[in-house]
Protein backbone atom coordinates (compact mmCIF):
# COMPACT_ATOMS: atom_id res chain seq x y z
CA UNK A 1 0.00 0.00 0.00
CA UNK A 2 2.45 2.40 0.92
CA UNK A 3 4.47 1.88 -2.61
CA UNK A 4 1.25 2.14 -4.30
CA UNK A 5 0.50 5.89 -2.64
CA UNK A 6 4.41 6.74 -3.25
CA UNK A 7 3.88 6.22 -6.60
CA UNK A 8 0.97 8.24 -6.92
CA UNK A 9 2.79 11.22 -4.84
CA UNK A 10 5.78 10.70 -7.74
CA UNK A 11 3.32 10.30 -10.19
CA UNK A 12 1.25 13.74 -9.55
CA UNK A 13 4.69 15.80 -9.11
CA UNK A 14 5.40 14.78 -12.41
CA UNK A 15 1.93 15.72 -14.43
CA UNK A 16 2.18 18.81 -12.92
CA UNK A 17 5.56 19.65 -13.75
CA UNK A 18 4.86 18.75 -17.20
CA UNK A 19 1.40 20.62 -17.07
CA UNK A 20 3.42 23.72 -15.95
CA UNK A 21 5.90 23.02 -18.57
CA UNK A 22 3.50 23.10 -21.09
CA UNK A 23 1.74 26.14 -20.03
CA UNK A 24 5.28 28.05 -19.75
CA UNK A 25 5.78 26.85 -23.02
CA UNK A 26 2.42 27.35 -24.83
CA UNK A 27 2.43 31.15 -23.43
CA UNK A 28 5.83 31.70 -24.64
CA UNK A 29 4.64 30.68 -27.96
CA UNK A 30 1.71 33.04 -27.92
CA UNK A 31 4.12 36.08 -26.87
CA UNK A 32 6.15 35.20 -29.90
CA UNK A 33 3.53 34.87 -32.47
CA UNK A 34 2.28 38.20 -31.16
CA UNK A 35 5.85 39.98 -31.93
CA UNK A 36 6.19 37.99 -35.50
CA UNK A 37 2.45 39.66 -36.18
CA UNK A 38 3.59 43.24 -35.43
CA UNK A 39 7.30 42.75 -37.08
CA UNK A 40 5.50 40.96 -40.36
CA UNK A 41 2.94 44.18 -40.26
CA UNK A 42 5.74 46.52 -39.92
CA UNK A 43 7.97 45.42 -42.28
CA UNK A 44 4.74 45.47 -44.73
CA UNK A 45 4.32 48.23 -43.91
CA UNK A 46 7.77 49.92 -44.36
CA UNK A 47 8.00 48.19 -48.16
CA UNK A 48 4.77 49.61 -48.88
CA UNK A 49 5.57 53.32 -47.57
CA UNK A 50 8.91 53.25 -49.22
CA UNK A 51 7.30 51.54 -52.94
CA UNK A 52 4.99 54.75 -52.77
CA UNK A 53 7.42 57.24 -52.41
CA UNK A 54 10.01 56.20 -54.75
CA UNK A 55 6.74 55.87 -57.37
CA UNK A 56 5.30 58.92 -56.88
CA UNK A 57 6.21 62.07 -58.62
CA UNK A 58 5.15 64.25 -55.99
CA UNK A 59 4.37 64.54 -52.14
CA UNK A 60 1.10 66.63 -51.20
CA UNK A 61 1.32 67.34 -47.07
CA UNK A 62 -2.93 68.05 -46.37
CA UNK A 63 -2.17 68.41 -43.00
CA UNK A 64 0.02 66.82 -40.23
CA UNK A 65 -1.42 63.47 -40.10
CA UNK A 66 -1.96 63.54 -43.63
CA UNK A 67 -0.16 63.12 -46.87
CA UNK A 68 -0.43 62.41 -50.45
CA UNK A 69 1.46 60.78 -52.86
CA UNK A 70 0.75 61.54 -56.42
CA UNK A 71 1.42 58.35 -58.74
CA UNK A 72 1.06 59.85 -61.53
CA UNK A 73 -2.09 58.04 -63.09
CA UNK A 74 -3.57 57.82 -58.93
CA UNK A 75 -3.36 58.87 -55.58
CA UNK A 76 -2.40 57.49 -52.73
CA UNK A 77 -3.23 58.95 -49.11
CA UNK A 78 -1.59 57.80 -46.04
CA UNK A 79 -3.47 58.93 -42.66
CA UNK A 80 -1.23 58.60 -39.52
CA UNK A 81 -3.20 58.17 -36.50
CA UNK A 82 -2.20 57.40 -32.92
CA UNK A 83 -2.92 53.61 -33.10
CA UNK A 84 -2.59 52.85 -36.68
CA UNK A 85 -1.97 54.15 -40.01
CA UNK A 86 -4.40 54.19 -42.93
CA UNK A 87 -3.21 53.94 -46.59
CA UNK A 88 -5.96 54.66 -48.77
CA UNK A 89 -5.74 53.89 -52.66
CA UNK A 90 -8.31 51.22 -54.41
CA UNK A 91 -8.94 49.72 -51.33
CA UNK A 92 -8.12 50.58 -47.84
CA UNK A 93 -5.41 48.80 -45.56
CA UNK A 94 -4.81 49.63 -41.98
CA UNK A 95 -1.53 48.94 -39.97
CA UNK A 96 -1.64 48.64 -36.22
CA UNK A 97 1.17 50.85 -35.58
CA UNK A 98 1.57 53.05 -33.10
CA UNK A 99 2.71 56.43 -34.61
CA UNK A 100 4.71 58.86 -31.92
CA UNK A 101 5.44 61.73 -34.44
CA UNK A 102 5.23 62.73 -38.03
CA UNK A 103 7.05 65.01 -39.57
CA UNK A 104 6.93 65.91 -43.12
CA UNK A 105 10.01 68.34 -44.10
CA UNK A 106 8.61 71.02 -46.81
CA UNK A 107 10.67 74.04 -47.74
CA UNK A 108 9.85 76.71 -50.55
CA UNK A 109 13.20 77.07 -50.87
CA UNK A 110 14.76 76.59 -54.75
CA UNK A 111 17.41 74.55 -53.34
CA UNK A 112 15.75 71.83 -51.55
CA UNK A 113 16.76 68.70 -53.21
CA UNK A 114 14.13 66.36 -51.26
CA UNK A 115 10.91 65.93 -49.40
CA UNK A 116 11.39 63.97 -46.19
CA UNK A 117 9.39 62.13 -44.15
CA UNK A 118 10.13 61.43 -40.71
CA UNK A 119 8.06 58.55 -38.55
CA UNK A 120 8.65 57.63 -35.09
CA UNK A 121 6.95 54.27 -34.02
CA UNK A 122 6.44 52.23 -31.09
CA UNK A 123 7.61 48.31 -32.23
CA UNK A 124 7.77 45.54 -29.83
CA UNK A 125 8.04 48.52 -26.93
CA UNK A 126 10.82 50.41 -28.95
CA UNK A 127 11.04 53.60 -30.74
CA UNK A 128 11.89 53.30 -34.37
CA UNK A 129 12.68 55.90 -36.70
CA UNK A 130 11.69 55.35 -40.05
CA UNK A 131 13.53 58.19 -42.23
CA UNK A 132 12.01 58.15 -46.01
CA UNK A 133 12.95 61.07 -48.62
CA UNK A 134 12.02 61.74 -52.16
CA UNK A 135 14.12 63.53 -54.81
CA UNK A 136 12.42 67.08 -56.01
CA UNK A 137 13.09 68.05 -60.17
CA UNK A 138 14.69 71.22 -60.81
CA UNK A 139 11.72 72.02 -63.00
CA UNK A 140 9.50 71.80 -59.75
CA UNK A 141 11.60 73.17 -57.58
CA UNK A 142 11.83 76.08 -60.03
CA UNK A 143 8.02 76.43 -60.74
CA UNK A 144 7.42 76.01 -57.27
CA UNK A 145 9.76 79.23 -56.54
CA UNK A 146 8.59 81.27 -58.79
CA UNK A 147 4.99 80.80 -58.03
CA UNK A 148 5.47 81.03 -54.45
CA UNK A 149 7.22 84.24 -55.06
CA UNK A 150 4.85 86.17 -57.29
Amino acid sequence: MLELVIGMVISSLVVTMVYFIYDNLSRQVVEYSKQQDELMEYNMFQRLLSKDIQLSKELKVVDDEHVVFDNFNKEVHYFFQKERIIRKETSIDTFNIKTLSVDFKQSDKIDEKYQLIRLKTEILGANFEIFESKEVSIAKRMNDYLLNEH
